[in-house]
């Protein structure tokens, strides 16, 4: 399982991949479990909230779970 880890808003995330003969996952971990994602609604104008969109738009599934000891896991599914 590849993986790299970036600073981001001060914080570290840990990106890791994993495939199959059926999936790609995709993975995103983060120490911060209070702001859990959800699809929004921006305004024309907005300049935040698409992103779960693509997410969405793209894999054929996608979700959020705890990362232990903190944190969470945020993951989407391609067809491989």
């Amino acid at each position: 399982m590849p993986s790299s880890t970036a600073p981001r808003s001060g914080h570290l995330i840990y990106f890791a991949l994993d495939v199959d003969h059926t999936r790609l996952r995709i993975e995103v971990h983060d120490a911060r479990g209070d702001r859990l994602p959800a699809l929004s609604s921006p305004g024309l104008d907005g300049e935040t909230g698409r992103g779960l969109h693509l997410v969405d738009s793209l894999t054929r599934r996608w979700g959020c779970c705890p990362r232990r000891p903190v944190g969470k896991i945020v993951w989407g599914e391609v067809a491989a």
